[in-house]
């Protein structure tokens, strides 16, 4: 059995300059999607950004990085590692069910990291809409936000929405891989040098891809961890998706898709350069595509 460490190095660094280049769009699609749909208060991604930065400024637009920040390097660690390892001791690492089931299981295997980091996030991001900075907060910072949860319901609070996280995650890294690897062998012919455009190019529509399959699942995510503890709207997933769509119909499950196919392009892009790069230049090593 082959194993490599440096699939995970690579992860954790490619996750955290990921991470830094999206997380403006980010927010945009969760105010997007988690905006009162009789007084809405955005009105498409450009409004919804310039809208943030002159009422809550620059800095409305990365609130709530720290959870993600933290929380993706672990999470594109363990995905990078599982993904790589997997493949790399698989009979047939060039068939693509096989790139589908190693997505699928590394997707799984970050859902224990991915949902409390996520409940941060989002509730930092939702918080002060339309304040100055700092203003009339709920939570000082993401690690606040973590104390609340946990004092409001324990362990299952912190974990609230986990179920619906893994449903997202499953399918979502099983397309991200297999997009990524397809992309790859039709772009480059097989033993040829993989130019950073075709890398770029590569893992943004992978990214892009994985996102517009699961925008509907992510909208009902954005909408159970964001109900709180003092304040619970839905009893679970069947709950909220009856709830949202007799209140808004079937386009609730597309709110914020256009924000998060936008952002999830340069984020994935830079991700997989930055493995790729780490791993073609490691002696001795070679990517996991």
């Amino acid at each position: 059995m082959e194993f490599n460490p440096l699939d995970f190095v690579a992860g954790c660094v490619g996750g955290m300059a990921g991470t830094v280049v999206g997380h403006p769009f980010d927010t945009v699609k969760t105010r997007l999607q988690l905006q009162d749909p009789i007084m809405k208060r955005y009105a498409g991604i450009r409004g919804t950004f310039v809208k943030i930065a002159v009422e809550e400024s620059m800095f409305g637009l990365f609130k709530g990085l720290l959870p993600p920040l933290v929380g993706l390097s672990l999470i594109n660690t363990v995905v990078f590692g599982v993904y790589g390892n997997i493949i790399r001791n698989v009979k047939d690492p060039d068939k693509l069910h096989n790139q589908a089931l190693a997505g699928a299981t590394a997707g799984l295997a970050q859902t224990w990291i991915c949902s409390p980091s996520e409940l941060a996030k989002l509730r930092m991001q939702s918080q002060g809409i339309g304040r100055a900075r700092g203003e009339g907060n709920i939570y000082r910072n993401s690690c606040d936000c973590l104390i609340q949860a946990f004092r409001a319901g324990g362990v299952r609070e912190l974990f609230r929405g986990y179920g619906i996280t893994a449903i997202r995650e499953v399918p979502a890294f099983a397309i991200y891989f297999t997009t990524y690897e397809s992309l790859l062998r039709r772009l480059c012919p097989a033993g040829t040098n993989k130019p950073s455009w075709v890398l770029l190019l590569a893992g943004g529509l992978a990214g892009s891809a994985s996102w517009a399959f699961t925008c509907p699942i992510d909208v009902i995510k954005s909408r159970i961890q964001t109900d709180t503890a003092s304040a619970r709207r839905y009893t679970g997933i069947v709950d909220c998706v009856v709830k949202s769509y007799r209140s808004e119909g079937y386009r609730v499950f597309f709110h914020g898709l256009g924000s998060s196919v936008i952002r999830a392009f340069p984020v994935n892009a830079v991700t997989f350069y930055v493995v790729e790069f780490i791993m073609s230049h490691a002696p001795g090593q070679r990517a996991v595509s």
